[in-house]
């Protein structure tokens, strides 16, 4: 068996014992742009993109966010907004509709999608003791412990 999947097993029982100290943590916004793209399923309603850039990101696909603010909606759009974005989740969690609120597309996404907005997970590192490979002995080794993206779609949709 490969040296790499018998470490990631045994990992899993070694990590079972270890508090987290990752975390979801706001991200820097450094400045805000628009952007061109449009919600086709809400063609017809004003709409403007907006990206959040953070410079600090490590990766450059995670240095912008996405947003899209809709302004003040009738309550014929709030419903078409509810029905189009709210259907694959419990639409009662939603805020109630306000005619004086500017809403953003954020606002009908679940709570869950709603806190972490702009947030992005900084992972934990973790220094393992060496193990007993069949004799022989690895290294200290340090992992981070991450998710990503998959894995927080999966715990929105789980909750």
């Amino acid at each position: 068996m490969n040296q790499s999947i018998i470490f990631s097993l045994l990992s899993l029982f070694i990590l079972s014992d270890i508090p987290a100290h990752g975390a979801f943590r706001k991200i820097p916004v450094h400045r805000t742009e628009l952007c061109s793209i449009r919600l086709a399923s809400i063609a017809a309603m004003p709409q403007r993109c907006v990206r959040w850039v953070d410079k600090t990101a490590k990766l450059p696909f995670w240095q912008g966010s996405l947003g899209f603010q809709l302004g003040r909606l009738t309550y014929a759009q709030w419903q078409t907004l509810t029905k189009t974005y709210g259907a694959w989740h419990n639409v009662r969690l939603l805020a109630p509709y306000n005619p004086q609120r500017n809403y953003e597309l954020l606002d009908f996404m679940p709570p869950t999608l709603q806190a972490w907005d702009r947030h992005r997970f900084y992972a934990q590192e973790q220094t393992l003791s060496a193990l007993n490979y069949g004799g022989g002995r690895s290294p200290l080794t340090i992992v981070q412990l991450v998710t990503n993206c998959w894995g927080t779609v999966y715990e929105v949709l789980r909750l």
